[in-house]
């Protein structure tokens, strides 16, 4: 008996909080209920399906929020840290742009655009 990929997975993900006895009862349990030659995640108990999916989504987001810290900065270093012109880069409004270096405590100092004289 193997276990599939995405089951694997879930088995990895999941906290196990109690002790050894719990995998020993999950895997057991999977064996008795699954088609085949291959534990899939239908097989497992839904509290390892469930929790493992909610901790890949939380980490996933993580990921994405270390993505997009990494990227406004870029932007930023690149506009030369005037935040009117990362923001136009990023397409975005200036305020939205101030609340997100807030946010990810991005602290890239920042210029301001020269006040154009009236004639």
């Amino acid at each position: 008996m193997q276990l599939s990929e995405v089951a694997a997975a879930a088995m990895i993900r999941y906290h196990w909080p109690g002790n050894v006895r719990a995998l020993r009862n999950a895997m057991e349990r999977a064996a008795v209920l699954c088609d085949g030659d291959t534990v899939k995640p239908a097989s497992l108990p839904e509290a390892v399906v469930s929790r493992s999916q909610s901790a890949h989504q939380s980490l996933t987001k993580a990921r994405l929020d270390h993505i997009e810290r990494q990227h406004i900065a870029h932007v930023l270093l690149a506009s030369a840290a005037l935040l009117i012109q990362g923001a136009a880069l990023l397409d975005i409004s200036v305020s939205a742009l101030r609340r997100t270096r807030a946010l990810y405590n991005i602290d890239i100092p920042i210029r301001r655009a020269p006040k154009r004289k009236l004639i």
